[in-house]
């Protein structure tokens, strides 16, 4: 393959036709012209309008490519870190700007981890992107690195994180992977804030869903639910420390109008929900890909539903 000029948008022309579209019927194009006899007159116009097509698609990718290109080291290396996106592009056939997007909101927001995290990091999240079937490789690459900001205990690397992302997702069956990322940093952020686990935060998440009818208003409750709760530890019906169960348990002794006083009418339908289905916190919270002990054993998402890793 023939490589192309440019400075830090070079790139290979196979690659980069595969990876944002250019069109390469002028190749067989050629060829049948001159089998056919045709004269030059019209192989010269489509090579020239191609070319221009090219260096058009050329200018389209280096302007994608900007932001990623423009952090941290990365200006030194724009030739490798240009192609590194285009040949992920074409391994997990996801579009070069939603990997480049992916990265670099990683690069930008996980200043504390190792370059070698951060690339960890958009891969698991392009891999569970690939393996769920969208293209929104940003918000779950969001949501791997809230996850392993909030619970860098719980989540040894970035592949347990993705994978704990698309089992709630899957067991949430209200929730797209996309939904799913886009909602958990908040919940997550929520539940660390309050003391409660990962666990909780998805066994939740799939209590309440089973039992909702629309997914904003599902998260909305989710979210507000631990910090409603500081009204029934500052009256003494909870305690501080109290794990989700016992919350529960001890709300579920409770009239629901007094119940409500205390979460407000966003709050307490969700509320409601996990109270009612509280003995099937446990096994949520159990489940393969929640668990702690089956992220630990290398549990993966994306080996278990392709039967390959990407």
């Amino acid at each position: 393959m023939r490589g192309m000029s440019g400075g830090a948008g070079s790139f290979v022309e196979g690659a980069v036709g595969g990876a944002i579209g250019i069109p390469w019927a002028f190749m067989s194009k050629m060829a049948a012209g001159a089998a056919a006899g045709i004269g030059g007159g019209m192989l010269v116009r489509d090579i020239v309008q191609t070319r221009e097509e090219i260096a058009n698609r050329n200018i389209e990718f280096q302007n994608m490519m900007s932001p990623l290109i423009s952090t941290g080291a990365n200006a030194s290396n724009a030739r490798q870190v240009s192609k590194d996106v285009l040949n992920q592009s074409v391994a997990f056939g996801l579009p070069a700007n939603a990997i480049s997007q992916a990265q670099y909101l990683v690069q930008g927001s996980a200043g504390f981890m190792s370059q070698q995290e951060k690339q960890d990091i958009a891969t698991a999240a392009i891999r569970l992107a690939k393996t769920t079937g969208t293209t929104e490789v940003t918000f779950i690459a969001n949501a791997v690195l809230t996850a392993m900001k909030a619970y860098p205990e719980f989540f040894k690397n970035a592949e347990a994180a993705a994978t704990y992302i698309g089992k709630t997702s899957e067991y949430s069956k209200l929730f797209s992977p996309e939904q799913t990322s886009s909602f958990l940093p908040d919940i997550l952020t929520t539940f660390k804030a309050l003391g409660y686990s990962p666990e909780e935060a998805a066994a939740s998440t799939i209590i309440i869903t089973s039992a909702a009818g629309n997914p904003e208003k599902a998260m909305t409750s989710l979210r507000n639910i631990p910090i409603e709760m500081r009204k029934a530890r500052e009256s003494g019906i909870l305690q501080e420390g109290d794990i989700i169960q016992t919350m529960l348990e001890k709300l579920s002794k409770l009239n629901p109008d007094d119940v409500s006083k205390l979460t407000g009418n966003r709050t307490f339908v969700g509320l409601q929900n996990l109270i009612m289905h509280r003995e099937d916190l446990p096994t949520a919270m159990a489940l393969e890909g929640i668990s702690k002990e089956s992220l630990d054993s290398g549990y993966s998402y994306s080996k278990d539903i392709t039967g390959k890793r990407f």
